[in-house]
């Protein structure tokens, strides 16, 4: 008897733990139900919000690091490839057959010959001193030749982009479709077809429509420049006539004496003299790597590919470590950073397939 009464015993209370963990088990599923339907709500919310710009891509600030590295890859690549005699692909005409303007910048960085050159030959071709820097007089006269160290601004062209708003691509189709379809219901329609009405209003409504879209990627091309533009150092350490003065960016030339310390932002492209061991410049602004470039003054191998060098400061560019010095050999629209700058900010021209 006490044996059956024992095992009965141990039967129910075997049956109440199962029961128990049963219970346990089905709070747990309710739970992870519920923080999987917040997940797909959130990413739901998430989700529309991204739809919301895509179909709406005004964009109130734009991050130039997520800009400037492609179109410096792909001029650094093709000046490569260029220099390897290898011809380049552009069997595609609606890809622009390498759009004019890079190939234009191509061209010009594949010339600098900067990173190659002797020192003493920079020295003489701007008619500076490597330890006193310019002389007010010589300043001024390398600042007529090569003007101030400021990006250009593109032209701006308003009443052209106005115009090109309402009647680039299929505008003009879209306005004549719209005016016909109108025409076609009154006086021509006998009787007068609604349906004649309801598609030209239709038409002139798209045609609304398309307009605000072009001027909205023009917007957004134009908030581009003005972030690269807030890139550009203010004020720099230089050396003139012996004398280390504190001036604004804008006035460097090539010729100037500039001095690299941590934390420094380059100012103009500069070909580096002297520098400590540690020197290193964060070129993530350009080419997109986090790594630092290590700095060296020494004049690389005729034909070395010069968004690559090593020997030269660019603009737009940080000093994360050391000290040196280097001498002003570009400024403006001139630097890498200035002409990568203006292509970045430029809208595309080229046709879709569609069109």
């Amino acid at each position: 008897m006490e044996s059956t009464y024992t095992e009965s015993t141990i039967s129910k209370l075997e049956d109440k733990e199962e029961t128990i963990k049963f219970d346990e088990s089905e709070l747990e599923e309710q739970s992870h139900r519920g923080r999987d339907k917040k997940r797909r709500l959130s990413f739901h919310s998430r989700h529309s919000s991204a739809s919301r710009h895509k179909i709406f891509p005004i964009r109130e600030s734009v991050d130039p690091g997520s800009v400037l590295p492609t179109v410096f890859r792909t001029i650094s690549h093709n000046i490569d490839i260029e220099k390897n005699h290898q011809p380049i692909d552009s069997s595609d005409d609606n890809d622009d057959k390498v759009d004019k303007a890079d190939a234009a910048a191509k061209t010009k960085f594949s010339n600098y010959s900067f990173n190659s050159d002797d020192i003493g030959d920079i020295v003489e071709k701007f008619k500076t001193d490597l330890t006193n820097g310019l002389s007010a007089s010589q300043y001024q006269e390398n600042l007529k030749t090569y003007g101030i160290n400021k990006q250009s601004k593109p032209p701006s062209g308003l009443l052209k982009r106005i115009f090109m708003y309402f009647f680039g691509g299929f505008g003009l189709l879209l306005l004549v479709g719209g005016v016909l379809c109108i025409i076609c219901w009154k006086p021509l329609g006998s009787p007068p077809a609604v349906a004649n009405l309801v598609l030209g209003v239709i038409l002139l409504v798209v045609f609304l429509i398309q307009a605000g879209f072009n001027f909205i990627q023009d917007y957004s091309s134009s908030k581009v420049m003005e972030s690269i533009h807030s890139l550009v150092a203010s004020e720099i350490m230089c050396i003139r006539d012996g004398q280390k003065i504190k001036i604004s960016s804008q006035d460097l030339v090539p010729g100037d004496i500039i001095i690299f310390a941590p934390g420094v932002k380059i100012p103009a492209d500069a070909r580096v003299i002297s520098n400590s061991p540690d020197l290193s410049f964060d070129r993530a602004i350009l080419t997109g790597e986090s790594k630092p470039i290590m700095a060296t003054s020494f004049s690389e191998e005729p034909g070395t590919n010069y968004l690559e060098s090593s020997c030269i400061a660019m603009q737009g560019t940080f000093c994360v470590n050391g000290t040196g010095r280097g001498i002003v050999v570009s400024t403006g629209d001139n630097t890498i950073f200035g002409s990568i700058a203006q292509l970045s900010s430029k809208p595309k021209t080229g046709l879709s397939p569609l069109q």
